[in-house]
């Protein structure tokens, strides 16, 4: 996986140290990095579990705080989006000669697969939504009925 090309998603802060995230979900594409490199090394705990990525060594680019949780995916052979880590953790933002860590998917994919076999999917109700969404556009059109009401009369 060594320098293959990775893209990662999340609606995080754009640069270090801001307490606004970003408005619309961004993308940064980042480069796997070795995980016997002293750039993942100095920073990743287990490498059976965790891999690093980067823009090393311009770095500019990187996740970022309120990122973590977001997919790192490779678009593979066949044209479809495959989810390789979570993001986790780094030092910073885009800091020159840093990498990022991610939780490695791969190595929990057996687990994944028993939860979802364990667990059957559910669906709700749609007769309860339903009701709920036709009882909350009747009060909306009261509203609008007595605001159009108040602004002929006034």
């Amino acid at each position: 996986m060594d320098n293959t090309e990775l893209i990662a998603v999340g609606w995080g802060t754009t640069y270090e140290n801001s307490e606004h995230a970003s408005d619309s979900l961004r993308q940064v594409t980042l480069t796997a990095i070795n995980s016997s490199s002293s750039l993942c090394t100095s920073i990743a705990h287990d490498m059976t579990t965790q891999l690093c990525a980067g823009t090393i060594p311009y770095s500019g680019k990187d996740t970022c705080q309120g990122d973590s949780g977001g997919p790192l995916m490779i678009f593979n052979n066949d044209k479809q989006w495959e989810i390789q880590g979570v993001t986790s953790y780094g030092e910073g933002c885009g800091r020159r000669y840093t990498s990022g860590v991610y939780t490695r998917v791969g190595y929990y994919l057996d687990w994944i697969n028993q939860t979802i076999e364990s667990n059957p999917a559910t669906t709700t109700t749609t007769k309860r939504t339903n009701a709920l969404s036709k009882v909350i556009i009747k009060k909306v059109d009261v509203l609008l009925i007595y605001f159009l009401v108040f602004l002929i009369l006034n």
